[in-house]
């Protein structure tokens, strides 16, 4: 099988060095369950779906969700209850992992892209607390 037309395109857009996942649709016109894993090998991070008969969503959804976390950056936050706007924007733009209320604020575990590493710079924390201290 040839990609060359995706990574003239990727290379266009100066995309060459992102995590891609491959989708291999319209499984169900496969008869020979031996070819589908083949096509699975052929490339990293590739899924076998049928949009047709929703067959591999699921897996679809979780390699997405496996790659997104990857390519976060992993930090621990602690938000006062005055900028609760910031956890939302967080649930909105991040991955939240893991929650706590604190008497002191919010505490979150997040996958954060890029461009939120100087909004919760004041915030951060090194680590997540030990439960047995708070």
């Amino acid at each position: 099988l040839e990609f060359s037309a995706t990574e003239d395109i990727l290379k266009e857009l100066d995309c060459t060095d992102t995590t891609r996942l491959i989708v291999w649709n319209k499984i169900d016109q496969i008869d020979d369950p031996i070819r589908i894993r083949e096509l699975l090998h052929l490339k990293d991070h590739s899924v076998a779906i049928s949009a047709l008969e929703g067959t591999g969503l699921e897996d679809l959804l979780a390699e997405t969700e496996r790659l997104i976390l990857e390519q976060g950056i992993h930090a621990v936050i602690l938000v006062p209850y005055d900028h609760y706007d910031l956890v939302a924007r967080l649930h909105r733009e991040s991955n939240v992992l893991e929650t706590r209320d604190l008497p002191a604020g919010k505490l979150l575990r997040c996958r954060l892209p890029e461009h939120l590493q100087e909004v919760i710079a004041p915030y951060r924390l090194e680590e997540w607390p030990d439960e047995t201290k708070a």
